[in-house]
């Protein structure tokens, strides 16, 4: 079984270009992204049987999902969002031990928790150079979605 952790910024690309492929051009969060991205992240993802996420990725994904997005809109990404959350595994480290971990005054609390949530069966997908380069530090399977974009010619 393969099995995909997607941190934020890609569960925010995820979560806007399926609920309206338009909204991802206008999105605060996602200025960086196009069209291409997304069907790029659907691929990647598509060859997963299952994605995992953190409390701590979800809350920041909430957070930041909704920002400068008006009605309908707004509830149908929040929408989207809970059914993500309720098909993904999730996986909780408590911020005790987040924090303990070295890389907390560089990362802060989300990566880290990332940091502690992997293993060598899960493989990490993240636009995060500094989550991935620490990923790769501790022999981890990680990807970044930069790489794929640069090889597509999308960014």
């Amino acid at each position: 079984m393969r099995v995909i952790a997607v941190d934020t910024n890609l569960i925010i690309l995820l979560v806007v270009g399926s609920c309206s492929r338009s909204l991802i051009a206008v999105h605060k969060r996602l200025t960086a992204y196009s069209n291409a991205d997304f069907d790029l992240l659907l691929g990647l993802i598509s060859t997963y049987d299952k994605i995992v996420v953190t409390p701590n990725a979800l809350t920041e994904v909430s957070n930041l999902l909704g920002y400068g997005v008006v009605e309908p809109y707004r509830t149908s990404l929040y929408n989207r969002l809970k059914v993500i959350a309720e098909q993904a595994d999730e996986r909780y480290e408590p911020s005790r031990s987040v924090v303990a971990e070295p890389e907390y005054a560089r990362l802060g609390v989300a990566d880290c928790a990332w940091l502690r949530c992997l293993d060598l069966k899960v493989e990490l997908l993240t636009d995060d150079v500094h989550l991935y380069l620490a990923a790769l530090g501790r022999g981890l399977v990680a990807y970044n979605f930069n790489h794929y974009r640069e090889q597509r010619g999308t960014v």
